[in-house]
């Protein structure tokens, strides 16, 4: 998703995605940029980390969900680490993962 997306698209868009597949949604991923329109076109402008950091906790917040930024370190291990538990059938009562300097709690929902 984009930092720029309102609450209600990505709440249409997990709905959706859950609807169509017959799945869950585990986690959301920001792309951490955003389109400035002027007169000759369209540029990606890189959003600031620190808003970055305060758009996934909000989303965490809103949502219930892990949300990471797709160009940190770690982002692919952290989505991997979350798939791994949900299918493993062995789901922890309470857990938290650290990414980015944040720590978010969750409950896991495995199958």
């Amino acid at each position: 998703m984009n930092p720029d997306d309102p609450s209600e698209y990505i709440q249409r868009t997990v709905y959706a995605l859950e609807g169509v597949g017959e799945g869950t949604v585990l986690d959301l991923t920001i792309f951490p940029f955003i389109k400035r329109w002027s007169r000759v076109g369209g540029r990606l402008a890189r959003v600031a980390h620190a808003q970055i950091d305060a758009i996934i906790e909000s989303l965490h917040r809103t949502f219930g969900l892990a949300v990471y930024d797709c160009t940190r370190a770690g982002y692919l291990r952290c989505l991997v680490d979350d798939i791994l538990e949900y299918f493993s059938h062995e789901p922890t009562i309470k857990s938290s993962f650290a990414f980015a300097g944040l720590v978010w709690p969750y409950s896991s929902r495995g199958t």
